[in-house]
């Protein structure tokens, strides 16, 4: 009875998972200079007037010559079968499958929690303007949240981004049995070439790991990082609920997910370009 249930089990592997993802092929990605300021923002319900006082507070600003990027939501509900998996029910009964142990208690944001965030990207260190900015957009804010990240990795290189393309931005939390670096080295090290391994499996067209400071900081500093996966077409995103591969694909990123984050801010983003 007992090698009948564990045939079973490896047949339910099988059929919800994609591949053995703890040991993915042995593949490295080199990280890019730079510095990187994210200000993440939730606005008032005038969500309009809300961008506009966002926009006007970022033109009449003195950067320091920082690319501007600014994101915000192209859908609050499209993430929704995303990030169901990705709560505590959802990783338990996963990692039951797996045998790896459920987190502990966390309540998880199904909608977007955040209306968009603000990208300024420097070739070296932060200007000081950053948080002069920050500041101010403090004021228009309902609810700002601010993290500087020194580590950028192109895992899937974008194949060109247009008015149509779509960011599926997760922004990494570090799990209960890890420290931020250690979540970090497990995100570029073992998740990155599990990622680009099967990004067939999925129609990401760009994959980019962007890792928060591990030293001093003037920011908040309240996430370990942020991953862009870009597709080309919202539909392209919202078609992958009916790819089996790449449902199985997906399961077995929320399984490897628990080394690294845990209870991740979710977002489908629009991307516009400023500077």
């Amino acid at each position: 009875m007992t090698a009948r249930l564990g045939e079973m089990r490896e047949l339910v592997r099988e059929a919800l998972f994609l591949r053995d993802h703890p040991d993915p092929p042995s593949r490295s990605f080199a990280a890019e200079p730079g510095t990187t300021v994210h200000l993440l923002l939730r606005g008032r319900p005038a969500n309009v007037a809300f961008w506009k006082a966002v926009l006007a507070e970022i033109r009449r600003d003195d950067l320091g010559g920082p690319r501007v990027r600014v994101y915000r939501n192209a859908t609050r509900l499209g993430v929704v079968p995303y990030v169901l998996p990705r709560t505590r029910p959802g990783l338990r009964l996963l990692g039951n499958l797996w045998d790896v142990p459920a987190p502990p208690y966390f309540d998880a944001h199904v909608i977007p929690h955040f209306d968009g965030m603000i990208e300024l990207c420097y070739q070296k260190s932060a200007d000081p303007a950053a948080l002069d900015l920050a500041d101010r957009v403090r004021t228009v804010c309902a609810e700002l949240s601010t993290f500087e990240c020194d580590r950028r990795y192109t895992i899937v290189p974008s194949s060109g981004t247009t008015q149509r393309s779509v960011f599926l931005t997760v922004l990494s939390r570090t799990p209960w049995n890890r420290t931020r670096a250690e979540a970090q080295r497990y995100w570029i090290g073992k998740h990155a070439p599990l990622v680009f391994d099967n990004a067939d499996h999925t129609n990401m067209c760009g994959y980019e790991q962007v890792h928060t400071t591990l030293g001093g900081s003037s920011f908040d500093n309240a996430y370990e990082g942020v991953a862009y996966i870009e597709f080309r077409r919202l539909a392209d995103f919202l078609s992958q609920s009916v790819r089996l591969d790449t449902l199985r694909f997906n399961n077995t990123l929320i399984v490897d997910e628990m080394n690294m984050t845990i209870n991740s801010e979710i977002h489908l983003f629009r991307r516009y370009d400023l500077s």
